[in-house]
C-alpha cells in the first residue's frame, strides 16, 4: 500500500493533489517543529543503531552530526550549491576541473526541446543530491512530466529534511550538464574514498 501511495504521489497529478495537503501537514510537523538536535539525535539512531553523542563524540558518524550543528559558514553555502561552487572551483584551480554546463533556468517550464542540447545530458537541480534525468536522447524524453517532477523539486529544501544546514538557503535553479560517458558510452563507476589522518581506510 505504502509503495502504491508513493507511485501514485510521484505519477499522477490527481495523486498529487490529494495526498499532498495530508504530507505538507506531516511534514511541517516532521521537519519543522522538532527542534535540530532532536530530530538528529532520533535520525542518528534510528539509522545507525545507537544513542548519538554531541558532547563528546567518537566516531566519524557522531562528528560529523556535531559539525551540522556546530560548524556554519557561508562557504558551506557555496560549496552545497551546484552552481555557485562551479565559480568558486573556478577561482581556485581553474574551469578545466568543470563539467562542461550547457543551460541553466529558475523555471520547470523552461525544460523544453529547443532549450536543451543534442547531446547527451544530465537535468538537476542545484540545491539537492538525488532526482537527476540521465538524457541520452532528447526525442525520447516526457518533458510535461519533467517539468512537474522538477516543479515538486522547487518545493523541497533539503534542511528540513536533513537539518544540514547549508541547503537552508540556496535558491533553486535547474541545471544541464554535459553527461559523463566512458569509451563505451556508459555512465562511469562513481569512486569514493574515505581517508583518516592521511590514511585510505
Amino acid at each position: 500500500m505504502r509503495n502504491f501511495i508513493i507511485y501514485i504521489y510521484k505519477n499522477s497529478k490527481i495523486g498529487y493533489l490529494l495526498i499532498y495537503p495530508a504530507k505538507f501537514l506531516y511534514d511541517i510537523y516532521r521537519f519543522h517543529l522538532i527542534p535540530e538536535k532532536i530530530f538528529i539525535k532520533r535520525t542518528f539512531k534510528k539509522n545507525i543503531g545507537y544513542r548519538l553523542s554531541l558532547k563528546n563524540p567518537r566516531t566519524f558518524n557522531e562528528k560529523i552530526q556535531w559539525l551540522k550543528l556546530n560548524e556554519r559558514t557561508s562557504l558551506h553555502t557555496v560549496c552545497a550549491d551546484k552552481l555557485k561552487v562551479r565559480e568558486y572551483i573556478k577561482e581556485k584551480i581553474g574551469e578545466d576541473y568543470l563539467i562542461p554546463l550547457l543551460y541553466e533556468s529558475d523555471n520547470p517550464i523552461d525544460i523544453v526541446p529547443n532549450n536543451l542540447p543534442d547531446i547527451p545530458h544530465i537535468i538537476k537541480v542545484n540545491h539537492s543530491s538525488k532526482g537527476e534525468v540521465i538524457v541520452k536522447d532528447k526525442t525520447k524524453i516526457d518533458y510535461r512530466k519533467i517539468q512537474q517532477e522538477f516543479k515538486r523539486k522547487f518545493k523541497d529544501n533539503l534542511y528540513y529534511k536533513t537539518k544540514e544546514w547549508q541547503y537552508k538557503h540556496i535558491k533553486p535553479r535547474i541545471m544541464v550538464e554535459k553527461l559523463l560517458l566512458d569509451e563505451k558510452s556508459n555512465i562511469p563507476i562513481d569512486y569514493k574514498f574515505h581517508c583518516f589522518n592521511g590514511k585510505l581506510a
